[in-house]
């Protein structure tokens, strides 16, 4: 949602956020690029640097975060 919707003005991004019928989706939708903040930097310490570190890492977050890590590199200079 938010690669969709980077582009829409303040005003009509909180209307289209009003019209969610998913309770909690915008909760998500809104979280979504401070977990990805995190999981960045953590990604980025020292202690996971190595290969086998870094696939454990992986493997115990949730998939979406990657795809916030991706977003936020397409969306903000």
């Amino acid at each position: 949602m938010q690669l969709l919707t980077a582009k829409l003005a303040a005003k009509d991004l909180s209307a289209l956020k009003k019209l969610m019928l998913r309770p909690g989706f915008v909760q998500e939708w809104n979280s979504l690029d401070a977990l990805a903040a995190g999981f960045a930097k953590v990604l980025l310490a020292k202690e996971n640097s190595t290969a086998s570190t870094s696939f454990k890492l992986f493997m115990s977050y949730d998939p979406e975060l990657f795809y916030g890590l991706g977003l936020r590199a397409q969306i903000r200079p």
